[in-house]
Order: structure tokens, then C-alpha cells, then sequence
């Protein structure tokens, strides 16, 4: 479901979507959880240092954002806030033995720490939107990104491969000033095998 067609449902219609239809723990639904939490970062007014989606009892996706503690102080308690169709649960960012200066920028060359796939991206987190290029290292092809957003922190955005129209989606969380995490969606075609 592309976030577009998610907003246009009604309330009800996005809780028989999210409880109805999606198994979150299969991670079906993830990106438009991911997206609706890039988005109220994006809109909340506070640095936002990190964001996740957690799954909560019973199979919810719930937008786990982290702040300033100070700022964490005057936010609506755990659960109490919806944005976009989910709950929200706001987080002081000492939960995580970090403070925002310790964070760091996403901005920069990233590879996969094992450097065992062909795919290198670049991020500038400081501009919105957000710029993002990628390319494979073996022969130079430049992926085609779309979607981006984001800010210094994390980053959500969809990358093709133009000779093998290979797409994925990802999204990327700065977890320390050196690291970040990927989630990735990728859309394959697969073919019977025939016996």
C-alpha cells in the first residue's frame, strides 16, 4: 500500500488495515509505519534523534520516537498520541546512553560493514529534503533514488537499479556517529521452477 492510498482511509478503515489485514510480525505494512514515523518527526518541532518501529502486544506497530529529555518531559505519555493511523510512544533519548551530540550526522559515504555487497550510498542530511545517491562499486552504474526523507539522523527512501530494475526500499538510523542501521525491502521477481 503506498502512503497516499493509507491516508485516504478513514480511522476505522486504517485500524482494519493495521489489525485486520497486516501480520506485523511478518513486517507486512512496515514502510507505511516507518513513513507515517519520518513524518511526524519531520512535522513534531524537536529534534528527533532517532526513530523505530516497535510491535506491541497483540500485533501493533506503535512510532518509537527519541528526543531531548527535557523536551520528552512535555510530550503526551506512551500510547496516548496518534499520528496517522498509530500510536505513539515518545522516548527521552537517555533511555539509549546517548546525547544528541554524541549522534553525530548521517551525512557521508556508507558501505555494509563487511563490505560484501556492490552498493555504496551517500547521504546529506542537513537539506530538505534529503539528498541521497547511491551507486554499484563494481562498475560505477548510479542507482535512481526516489521518495527520500529523513533528516541528519535516519533516512527512508527507494533506490533502482537502472540495468536490472532491481528496487528496494530502504531505511536508514544513525545508531552512533560512525554506524547506522538498514531495514530493506526489496521487490524480486521469481519464477516457478518447473519439475
Amino acid at each position: 500500500m503506498k502512503y497516499d492510498q493509507w491516508l485516504a482511509l478513514r480511522e476505522d478503515e486504517r485500524d482494519a488495515v493495521h489489525f485486520q489485514q497486516w501480520n506485523v510480525y511478518e513486517r507486512d505494512g512496515y514502510l507505511v509505519a516507518m513513513t507515517a514515523a519520518v513524518r511526524l518527526a519531520e512535522t513534531c518541532g524537536l529534534k528527533v534523534s532517532h526513530i523505530e518501529i516497535g510491535t506491541y502486544h497483540g500485533g501493533e506497530y506503535l512510532l518509537h520516537l527519541f528526543v531531548p529529555d527535557e523536551d520528552c518531559r512535555r510530550l503526551p505519555p506512551m500510547l496516548e498520541q496518534r499520528f496517522e493511523g498509530f500510536r505513539v510512544a515518545w522516548f527521552p533519548l537517555s533511555r539509549m546512553g546517548l546525547n544528541p551530540s554524541e549522534f553525530g550526522s548521517i551525512s557521508g559515504v556508507w558501505r555494509h560493514q563487511d563490505d560484501d555487497t556492490n552498493v555504496e550510498f551517500t547521504f546529506d542530511g542537513s537539506t530538505q529534503p534529503p539528498r541521497v545517491a547511491g551507486r554499484c562499486i563494481s562498475d560505477g552504474e548510479q542507482l535512481v533514488i526516489s521518495s527520500a526523507v529523513g533528516n541528519d539522523q535516519f533516512l527512508l527512501f527507494s533506490s533502482t537499479v537502472p540495468s536490472s530494475g532491481h528496487f528496494a526500499q530502504h531505511t536508514f538510523s544513525l545508531t552512533s556517529p560512525d554506524t547506522c542501521t538498514q531495514h530493506i525491502t526489496l521487490t524480486e521477481t521469481w519464477k516457478r521452477v518447473v519439475s
